[in-house]
């Protein structure tokens, strides 16, 4: 029950984390302070353009209706909608109205009097000239850096995402298809591991029968310095016959950062499979979910990290990019775009590139349910495939470890189910075709290298023989000395035990020069 406990407690701080991640990651952006400042005023007045410059950037609602009144619109008039704008009241230079919406808005937002009042006399021509509006949508249009930043790991996933959008032109541009033959070569290269690893666990199955009978040799003994000798003896029988598990840990810890790195180049074709700079996703992502009447497309986007969504999204709306006034160089941004060849997100008329949601209800949702049920199929046949010798061992901290591993075969594919409708279905996909090429793996290395099996006559047999070492072991404790001490002796410390005073009541030389104390009467 101990070794239960500490994989429940660890699953639950895991939850917990999670929990406090996804919290914090909630959490309200820092409050917006309207007021006028004394950095708003000069020559002790207050100054529009410092005012707007500072508080525009932070209340995207108040930025986007002032760029769209800069284009002509006033997203604040009754009945405007966003999707009709051919239809809307568009001037033929700003939109007075709009602007004054702005101020209208950002007054009523402002806490003190004093500030109510200065805002709103900003609603002013003279204040706010053509001039002035036009600067401030200018100074706080912002210059995307399109040369990536990369480091070593960044240069090696690049190198990795050119592949795949080598394969993704090959195949159409369908990149479906192409993260399917993505997922196929990179297990087969990473084939001689996991034939390692097979060895070693064949090798581990062989020793089973010997590794249960020096369990047995020490059960019912649970002190420090017995658990170390069982754990330094089993240790001994595994090096001498090559089956150590570090062994086996080895190739999977050579994995891990390449499967990291796959994950995020399966998410962000943009930056890895496209070579572009995350500034310009970022930017991009500005442009896609920017209003219409501001210069956007006006299209919900999801807060996660993939730009899968938005390459989707913006694809074949690009042109609107080159005069979108959010970027100081959106002609440049628009550029580095159309000149990379954009994958088709999309396999037998359905997009891939959305987000499983069942609001409303798509043929999406199979995706994250055939991907959740595909991870559980895979841990389930490489358990049965790898042989019965872990049923040798019938010690009780076994069960509780199968008991902690079959939690964990339920947890693995709920989370997968979890995070599936959270990202687009590509990615569930791509887990799914991870899932039926282990499988297939998992299939041949064990119709080739078979993991060795025991008839239930080997397995009674083997448990007959560690209920006998568990008996000599319980009756050579028996034969032992007991000595009455505060302190406890594990009779395989010492070779010779020692030797008993026999005569408890032996008197004693005192030490010289020692007085004699009177004796005490009751």
């Amino acid at each position: 029950m101990k070794k239960f406990r500490i994989y429940a407690l660890l699953l639950a701080a895991l939850l917990v984390l999670g929990a406090i991640f996804a919290l914090s990651s909630c959490r309200k952006a820092d409050a917006v302070d309207y007021n006028v400042t004394s950095d708003d005023k000069r020559a002790g007045e207050a100054d529009a353009y410092s005012y707007f410059c500072r508080i525009l950037p932070k209340d995207a609602d108040a930025y986007q209706t002032w760029i769209a009144a800069y284009r002509g619109y006033n997203m604040k008039a009754e009945g405007f909608d966003d999707e009709q704008l051919e239809q809307m009241n568009k001037t033929d230079g700003i939109n007075r109205e709009g602007i004054y919406a702005v101020v209208t808005m950002l007054s009523e937002k402002a806490t003190k009097s004093e500030s109510k009042a200065i805002i709103a006399g900003f609603a002013n021509a003279d204040v706010l000239s053509d001039d002035v509006i036009r600067s401030i949508v200018e100074d706080l249009q912002t210059e995307v850096d399109l040369k990536a930043q990369n480091g070593l790991l960044d240069w090696v996933m690049y190198g990795i995402g050119w592949f795949l959008g080598q394969l993704t032109k090959i195949f159409g541009g369908y990149y479906a298809i192409s993260i399917f033959i993505f997922a196929l070569l990179i297990k087969i290269v990473f084939l001689p591991f996991a034939i390692k690893q097979q060895k070693t666990q064949i090798k581990s199955a062989k020793l089973q029968p010997k590794i249960a009978l020096i369990r047995a040799k020490y059960r019912g003994r649970d002190d420090q310095v017995t658990m170390r000798k069982m754990q330094e003896e089993i240790m001994q029988l595994q090096q001498k016959e090559g089956a150590s598990p570090m062994s086996g840990c080895l190739p999977m810890l050579i994995q891990l950062p390449f499967i990291i790195a796959l994950y995020n180049i399966v998410i962000d074709p943009l930056r890895y499979v496209l070579g572009q700079s995350q500034a310009l996703s970022a930017a991009l992502g500005t442009y896609v979910s920017t209003a219409r009447a501001a210069g956007g497309l006006g299209m919900a986007v999801s807060s996660g990290k993939s730009t899968i969504s938005l390459l989707s999204m913006a694809s074949g709306h690009l042109e609107g990019l080159k005069d979108f006034l959010f970027l100081k160089n959106a002609g440049a941004c628009y550029d580095a775009l159309s000149s990379v060849g954009i994958p088709n997100f999309n396999l037998f008329g359905v997009s891939l590139a959305d987000t499983p949601s069942f609001h409303p209800i798509t043929i999406l949702v199979l995706i994250p349910i055939i991907a959740a049920f595909s991870q559980w199929l895979t841990m389930f046949l490489t358990k049965k495939w790898n042989g019965n010798a872990a049923q040798i061992n019938n010690d009780p901290t076994t069960a509780q470890a199968n008991a902690s591993m079959k939690i964990m075969d339920l947890f693995m594919p709920g989370m997968t189910l979890v995070m599936t409708f959270t990202f687009s279905a590509l990615l569930g996909l791509y887990w799914f075709y991870q899932s039926i090429i282990a499988i297939l793996q998992a299939y041949l290395l064990n119709k080739f290298m078979p993991m060795p099996r025991y008839s239930e006559e080997e397995i009674k047999a083997i448990h007959k023989a560690q209920k006998e070492a568990e008996k000599a072991q319980r009756a050579a404790a028996k034969e032992q000395p007991h000595y009455k001490s505060l302190h406890y002796i594990d009779d395989d410390d010492y070779e010779d035990l020692p030797a008993l005073e026999q005569d408890e009541n032996k008197t004693r030389k005192k030490p010289s020069g020692q007085m004699e104390l009177p004796e005490i009467k009751d």
